[in-house]
């Protein structure tokens, strides 16, 4: 038996992988670049392509390419009549975890005011915005907007717990 051929074979077989691998990928950058060039070179003139920029944002966000969707972001807040309300305040939402998750809780805690500003008695928001005074240590905030969800859903035991965790934090 040959062995050196053999190796050989499983190399060429193991770069042949890759290649494919190598090939998938940039064929799903390629298509997301498209998307990308669309809103480069046309303007928001139309219900159809603020709806297409508004799915991208969500595609961003859950792929966690922050910086992309804080761009197209901007451009959806620059532009609100273009948006539903609901549409809107699920972008300041998502603004709002964001800068939470960099630590910026100013902005965060602007952002979620906005969203609740926007559709108010969301207790997501309202929760978010809790935690958001929990984390800076403003208990007494964070109380009062625990409470505000807590009248909106009496029964929702994980606001009770945050709650309840604040007496211990004071």
């Amino acid at each position: 038996m040959n062995l050196p051929i053999v190796y050989l074979t499983i190399v060429n077989l193991l770069f042949l992988i890759l290649g494919y691998i190598l090939t998938i990928q940039s064929l799903k950058l390629y298509r997301d670049n498209q998307k990308i060039e669309l809103f480069n070179k046309q303007t928001l003139t139309s219900y159809e392509t603020s709806i297409v920029r508004y799915q991208v944002l969500q595609i961003y966000y859950r792929r966690k390419w922050y910086i992309s969707m804080l761009r197209q972001s901007q451009f959806i807040i620059n532009n609100p009549n273009d948006y539903e309300i609901d549409q809107r305040s699920y972008i300041y939402f998502v603004l709002g975890e964001i800068y939470f998750m960099l630590n910026s809780f100013t902005q965060a805690i602007n952002n979620y005011k906005l969203a609740s500003k926007l559709l108010p008695n969301k207790i997501p928001i309202l929760e978010r915005l809790g935690a958001t005074y929990k984390a800076i240590r403003d208990y007494k905030l964070a109380k009062l907007t625990y409470l505000e969800a807590l009248k909106l859903n009496p029964d929702n035991m994980q606001i009770e717990k945050e709650i309840n965790s604040l007496k211990y934090l004071n």
